[in-house]
């Protein structure tokens, strides 16, 4: 396999959740203060004292540890006044480090380590730092490791800079550090002078639990005049660990300075700004002293006397490299989450994107005017700000090549803006969202005449479009740039002056908050702004355009339902009033344990007064306190506005029922209800049990039981709750109207409880302790969690910046967000209702009950324009009335439409009861007419996932909706999601008018002979594809409708046999290696895997522990991730919640494991194996191999591996290498030959067996090696007889661990036996039968730089180091150099016809690679067939240029499946033809 590094293997976690990544800034950002603190102790005060001290100064941190290991990190700072180049340093140290990154073992010698530069880092400039980090084990597990010690830095012996530093030295002297007395003369400031006393800092702590603390400082500016740009500095002896409202900007020892967060730069004359943050150790060293305020425009103002401190280093910027494109310049790699850029220089330096996406990314302008670079979607700041740079300073040229087409149209709108490029019309309004502390306010907008243009707007994410009391806010997170509309509201506006980009809507969907569809809005051309380079070939979008609608917005939703087409009102005459049927009333008590009142859509019901409130509340402490698994008394959690749990809380619960038509409940009554529920830690109640209990769930069920059924998200609970803590009660109310039951937060507002409610939102679950103490229940909630794990969704982190939190330690409850949304309201809402917590609340309380109605007349349609073929087939047909009470309009299912005297819609299913159709969203509010602006209900059925369906519109303009088994709309296909065919089928309508239901039009009259299949929806034949996931035949564009599945849209399905494919009756192996962590910055998917092409995928890697245990190695990618549509392999997203008739409601596995079974159910062909080991996950195969007992348990993980996940068919075994060879720190043994075979031996029997069992075939293969000092520790006659095939790795045989430029896969006529023939002579020799042996080829390359054209283009030629690559230096991505090549970047192809082998130069960068290309490919396969090999295998998927003539695993496939000649597949290359070195001059074939 390729030598993957551990960063490469771990660093791909841009995708994964925000509160890891911000735990592991906040440990970053703790471990960079500590090494600072070190290296503050060599600040010289001269060149002098500088000249004495060491060149390199190391700092020594272990980051984690676990007990068996730990990971730890060096970080070198150049001292020195010139560069020191080409790095190395040693050091004696007593671990074993198994595995290194961004630096490479190069010897060790007992305890003496020598290690060297990774080649990318070899320069370490003036004042500069690197950092490597590596995976070590101590002796004795458990044992503590002493810092390294001895260093030397390039053969140069240095002092021990590490453990405790001495004091930092203050004079002249830097032998005998002193610590001086605090000065209290008032210090000399620059002009202008301001008083003492002008400023004041206020410390308190908030929270304080012996190892930690939370503190908080209140800045406040007494002067005259506004504070621009404050900062504080303080003493303080321990570590700030996360800080919010502000920034640690330097940190000098226990001298800390903290600066304004982007929104809170300037203090107001009389005004005070807050920053929070948590410490440790709290106790009494939970203390801040010494406090000195300043600012911009202001000298230091001391609060107390203050230590004279030496001048602290600047905090670290990224380290920038040459520019590898035009070795001008330097290039600095952006990343939010780190340390400012300084130095940047506008003129000759870029900033490196990488293939960020645009949702993960934004660029910025501070108020001070600098660029920065933004996370998005960070809650508290996280920004790189560029230092001293505004945007006016840069060009396009600046930005590089920006991978991402989205985030290039972004930041060229933000520099289009800054720089003036682009069109700014007179009566446009240009909203804008990348400045922070810009508000616009318009007067004068006429949404008649105004337009309002997004040409320039920065960002694909949070943007909000309000109404206000003063008028339209749009508004943007996280900088806050908004504009307001003054006396503008969201349906005054006209569509067509709206103006977005062609991707800003089409794929963006940006126009969705205001309401209106893409074909409504105006599509404007970007082509005239400024847009940095694409890569190679790749175009950037936005060029398109199109006018908009004039038709203002009329309140109803058009991205789902603009229905048109003919009025199929049925004519309803008058009603014969009968005796109205009495009203159903719901029951009172409130204690029957299961209320059937409605919990959505309550404009049927009669509201009850809330009852009255005595404004006396009672903490909840009153009955009894609890601790947490903290220890943390009740009173220590209440930070970041959350406030204590009282009794008004109950108001607010009542509030709730009497909305909802129920009457008010007591303390006791909800205490009780929750013990009878096994909701509590114990059984029985003892001392006020009863009482904490019931307030504590009766505050749990007001703040949850308002949401709306069909809205419901977790996000919400985090989102409302922050607001109420830290936000405007505006704001708070707005969430009611967009998420809760309709009318609640008029009712709220109409009686004047808002507050109450606000003020229960604000209450903090952990408070008092009762959470853990009893509340901490164990009733399962749809297996995958218990209780205590729901009830945490509405638990914040400390800080308020993450949700649903797991205790006190701040990362997330994850097993509750795999419960289902339903599961979670129905456990909230049997709080309200005091119903079961697991039952079916959703359902017996999700619609209203039906209004009372009167028999009518029968209704007739129309007469006129109806001839004897039906060609008006859309008006329903009325027929007698059910019970006199209904009549029905349309029953051509089982499901029949009927329709009250008020007009109102129902269905009922084989004559049962009739079921009222509600909706609550922005298209309609409550109960459903049958007739509605030219839309009719036309017909219902169930589908064949057990959903209700109805059909509505007019004409073929028609939507499918789905609803709940109550009624209540959930979703819906639009007329473009499914076809008519599939509609007229479900419903059993004729819609089109044909005269014919299901027949298709389209393309197949076939001689007037209806020759279509008639598809139910749908049914696929050959294979047997379980329902409800369609792969063969090819489901086209199966849009989902949020948030329910909708069905898959089979169009003129020809179904045909996958076993009839070409692929499928291949005999021999062409396999290929999928990487899990591909599916990250990759991006590349299952859904990409060309399976048609392929006989094996092989999944790597699992790993194996030091137990002797397969594991997997990224369980959230394997088993765990959702995947959108787009990703999918069915072209289906996966959702979080399945309704229960759907078998997906019961499945547990997801991630890729998933995407592994859709993709086998379509290529029944292919053999999926899961690989075991590679290069970075091999460090314990010989020891667990060493013994008959770890053979034992490795083998049975195996089996038991294998049968959890059925999806594989074999085991890959990449373990490299026996005998070593493999990473530095793998263990090895001279035996490691002897006991591979004993355990293969083993894997066999155990397959065997476990294939008799389950009825069906394990196969196990080999990644093997190639060259031949590898091959002779592998004892490869004793593996033979146990393995199916060995994936031989005849790659590899040459690289950037050499000086020597060289070919890594030649086939012939290597000095030393490093080809292809000499390999596979090797096994041939071996015993191995020509069948085991599967010729492996790389998808990627070996690049060299530095290296001269020497004549032969580089080949044989000396080498500097590695070439930057792709993802990793020395390695370029197949694809990726392929499209350099084809763009024409200076690359040279050459045909080594001694070697046999391919390669590119590059002269004007000096970079020698090694490369694969279609044709040697091709040669290579077609002598693998004729030497009767077992065919050919490549590592990895992700390198190749999928779907293209040059895909070099199309070559192997047209090769040995098509039998197709290589000069037909040479000639198909879209490659230059080759320079031809050596040899006859002529291209292949290869020799047998």
């Amino acid at each position: 396999m390729t030598t993957w590094t551990l960063r490469s293997l771990f660093g791909m976690d841009e995708e994964r959740n925000t509160a890891k990544a911000n735990r592991q800034r906040y440990q970053r950002d703790k471990r960079w203060r500590k090494r600072k603190a070190a290296r503050d102790q060599y600040n010289p005060e001269s060149l002098e004292q500088r000249a004495m001290m060491a060149v390199v100064a190391p700092a020594y941190e272990v980051t984690q540890d676990w007990g068996s290991g730990f990971q730890a990190e060096i970080e070198l700072q150049n001292l020195d006044v010139e560069a020191v180049n080409d790095w190395t340093i040693s050091f004696n140290y007593g671990a074993d480090i198994t595995s290194i990154w961004d630096a490479t073992v190069v010897a060790r010698e007992g305890d003496r380590y020598t290690i060297a530069n990774a080649g990318w880092n070899a320069d370490l400039e003036a004042g500069r730092s690197v950092a490597f980090g590596f995976i070590g084990s101590p002796d004795v597990s458990g044992a503590s490791v002493a810092a390294p010690v001895g260093y030397q830095v390039n053969g140069e012996p240095i002092e021990d800079n590490v453990g405790t530093p001495p004091p930092a030295p203050v004079g002249p002297s830097p032998a005998d550090p002193v610590t001086p007395d605090p000065v209290v003369s008032d210090p000399v400031t620059p002009d202008p002078v301001s008083e003492t006393g002008t400023f004041d800092a206020v410390f308190n702590v908030i929270s304080d639990w012996g190892s930690g603390f939370t503190g908080e400082v209140a800045v406040q500016n007494l002067s005259s005049e506004t504070l621009k740009g404050w900062e504080v500095s303080f003493d303080f002896g321990g570590d700030i660990n996360s800080i919010w409202n502000g920034a640690v900007v330097n940190q000098s020892g226990s001298r800390y300075t903290v600066r304004g967060a982007l929104w809170n730069p300037d203090i107001s004359s009389g005004g005070t700004v807050t920053f929070g943050f948590n410490g440790t150790p709290g106790g009494t060293q939970a203390a801040l002293e010494n406090f000195v305020v300043m600012g911009i425009h202001d000298g230091p103002q001391p609060i107390a006397p203050s230590p004279v401190v030496p001048a602290p280093l600047p905090m670290p910027a990224p380290t920038p490299v040459v520019d590898p494109i035009d070795g001008q310049g330097n290039v600095f790699t952006i990343s939010p989450s780190s340390s400012d850029i300084v130095g940047f220089n506008p003129s000759a330096d870029r900033l490196e994107f990488g293939d960020v996406s645009v949702h993960n990314l934004i660029v910025g302008k501070t108020e001070s005017g600098e660029v920065a670079i933004v996370n998005p979607w960070a809650w508290s700041p996280e920004y790189q700000v560029v230092s001293g740079v505004a945007f006016s300073d840069l060009t396009a040229e600046n930005f590089g090549i920006i991978v991402n087409e989205h985030l290039r149209q972004d930041i060229g709108g933000v520099l289009s803006w800054e720089l003036g490029v682009g069109p700014r019309d007179a009566n446009t309004v240009y909203v804008r969202s990348h400045e922070y502390g810009v508000q616009e306010r318009v007067e004068d907008f006429d949404p008649a005449t105004t337009k309002l243009s997004f040409l320039y707007f920065g960002t694909r994410e949070r943007l909000s479009v309000d109404d206000t009391d003063e008028g339209l806010l749009i508004s943007v997170e996280p900088t806050g740039q908004s504009v307001l509309l003054v006396g503008v509201a969201k349906s005054d506006l006209v569509p067509s002056n709206i103006e977005f980009h062609h991707d800003q809507m089409v794929e963006d969907q940006l126009e969705v908050p205001f309401g209106f569809t893409v074909e409504q809005l105006t599509m404007v051309s970007r082509s005239t702004l400024v847009t940095p380079e694409a890569p190679a070939g790749e175009l950037t979008d936005g060029f398109q355009t199109s006018p908009g609608s004039v038709a203002p917005h009329d309140g109803h939703d058009h991205s789902d339902h603009d229905h048109g087409g003919m009025p199929m009102d049925p004519v309803v005459t008058d009603p014969v009033v009968t005796d109205p049927v009495a009203p159903v009333m719901p029951p009172m008590d409130g204690h029957d344990g299961h209320d059937d009142m409605p919990m959505d859509d309550h404009d049927g019901h009669d509201h009850m007064a809330p009852p009255a409130s005595s404004g006396e509340f009672i903490d909840i402490t009153a009955y009894g306190t609890f601790h947490d698994s903290n220890n943390n008394s009740h009173d220590h959690e209440l930070v970041g506005g959350r406030t204590a749990i009282t009794t008004e809380a109950m108001d607010a619960y009542n509030n709730l029922r009497a909305f909802l038509g129920l009457s008010a409940l007591t303390i006791d009554d909800v205490g009780e209800w929750a013990f009878a529920e096994q909701l509590t830690n114990n059984a029985d109640p003892y001392g006020n049990d009863i009482q904490s209990v019931g307030l504590w769930y009766a505050m749990q069920g007001a703040k949850v039981g308002w949401i709306a059924q069909d809205k419901y998200d977790p996000q919400i609970l985090a989102d409302i709750q922050r607001t109420a803590r830290l936000g405007d009660p505006a704001d708070v109310m707005s969430m009611v109207r967009e998420f809760g039951i309709s009318g609640y937060a008029d009712y709220l507002e109409q009686y004047g409880i808002a507050d109450t409610f606000i003020s229960t939102l604000k209450m903090e679950p952990h408070y008092g302790g009762v959470m853990h103490g009893r509340t901490h229940g164990y009733l399962s909630i749809e297996g995958v969690a218990i209780n205590h794990d729901v009830n945490h969704l509405t638990v914040l982190s400390w800080d308020q910046s993450q949700p649903f939190m797991n205790d006190t330690f701040d990362w997330p409850q994850w097993p509750a967000l795999d419960v289902s949304d339903a599961g979670v309201m129905e456990y909230y809402q049997s709080m309200v209702v005091l119903g079961d917590p697991v039952g079916l609340n959703m359902e017996s309380v999700s619609s209203p009950v039906a209004p009372p109605v009167v028999p009518t007349d029968p209704v007739m349609p129309p007469m006129d324009g109806h001839d004897d073929h039906g060609t008006m087939p859309m008006d329903p047909v009325v027929t007698d009335p059910v019970d006199g009470s209904y009549t029905v309009v349309a029953s051509t299912t089982d499901v029949s439409v009927l329709v009250d005297s008020a007009g109102l819609a129902y269905v009922s299913e084989s004559g049962g009861d009739a079921i009222a159709i509600t909706r609550s969203d922005d298209y309609w509010q409550g109960s459903v007419p049958l007739t509605r602006d030219g839309a009719t209900i036309l017909a219902a059925a169930r589908d064949d996932l057990g959903r209700l369906r109805v059909l509505d519109g007019g004409g073929v303009d028609v939507y499918a909706w789905v609803l709940s088994d109550s009624g209540v709309f959930v979703g819906e296909d639009s007329p473009s999601d499914t076809s008519i065919v599939m509609k007229e089928t479900l419903f059993q309508l004729d819609i089109d008018g044909d005269g014919m239901i299901g027949h298709d039009h389209s393309d197949h009259d076939h001689g007037g002979m209806p020759m279509d299949p008639v598809v139910t929806d749908p049914v696929v034949t050959d294979p047997v594809v379980t329902d409800p996931v369609v792969t063969d035949p090819v489901v086209t564009d199966p849009v989902v409708t949020d948030p329910v599945v909708t069905d898959p849209v089979v169009t003129d399905p020809v179904v045909t046999d996958p076993s009839a494919a070409p692929i499928a009756n291949y005999d021999k192996v062409l396999a290929a290696y999928f990487p899990e962590w591909g599916i990250y910055g990759r991006d590349y998917q299952l859904a990409d895997v060309p399976a048609d092409e392929l006989t094996h995928l092989i999944y790597a890697f699992a790993d194996l522990n030091s137990s002797g245990e397969m594991t997997l190695f990224d369980s959230y990618a394997a088993t765990e991730k959702r995947f959108s549509a787009e990703e999918s392999v069915t072209g289906e997203a996966d959702q979080w919640y399945y309704p229960p008739e759907d078998p997906r409601s019961e499945q547990t596995i997801w991630g890729n494991f998933n995407q592994l079974a859709l993709l086998k159910e379509a290529n029944p062909h292919l053999t999926i194996s899961i690989a075991v080991g590679g290069w970075t996950l091999s460090d314990h195969f010989s020891t667990v191999t060493s013994t008959q007992a770890g053979r034992d348990t490795f083998s049975d993980s195996i089996v038991e591996f294998l049968t959890t996940y059925q999806v594989f068919d074999g085991i890959d075994f990449d373990w490299e290498y026996p005998g070593g060879g493999g990473e530095s720190g793998n263990s090895a043994s001279p035996n490691d030959g002897a006991n591979y075979a004993l355990l293969m031996t083993d894997v066999r029997a155990k397959l065997d067996d476990l294939g008799s069992e389950l009825g069906r075939t394990y196969e196990i293969s080999i990644a093997s090696p190639g060259g031949l000092d590898k091959i002779a520790n592998f004892n490869l006659a004793g593996l033979a007889p146990s393995v199916d095939f060995f994936n031989v790795m005849t790659y590899d045989f040459h690289g950037t661990w050499e000086d020597t430029t060289g070919h890594q896969a030649a086939f012939t006529g290597d000095p030393v036996g490093y080809d292809i023939e000499t390999s596979v002579d090797a096994y041939l020799n071996a015993g191995v039968a020509p069948e085991q042996i599967v010729l492996g080829a790389p998808l990627y390359t070996r690049a060299w730089s530095g290296v001269a054209d020497g004549g032969d283009g580089g080949y044989n030629e000396a080498s500097s180091g590695a070439a930057p690559g792709t993802y990793e230096a020395g390695n370029y991505d197949y694809k990726d150099l392929l499209s350099q090549i084809n763009a024409g970047a200076g690359w040279d192809l050459y045909w080594d016809d001694n070697a046999q082998a391919s390669y590119v130069y590059n002269a004007g960068q000096d970079i020698f690679s090694s490369f694969e290309t279609t044709t040697s490919i091709a040669l290579k396969a077609e002598w693998a067939d004729a030497m009767g090999l077992g065919g050919m295998m490549f590592w990895d998927l992700s390198n190749d240029a999928t779907d293209s003539p040059d895909s070099l695993i199309s070559a192997a496939f047209r090769s040995l499946v098509l039998e197709e000649d290589v000069a037909d597949i040479q000639s198909d290359s879209s490659l230059p033809d080759p320079i031809i070195v050596g040899g006859d001059g002529e291209i292949g074939p290869l020799p047998l």
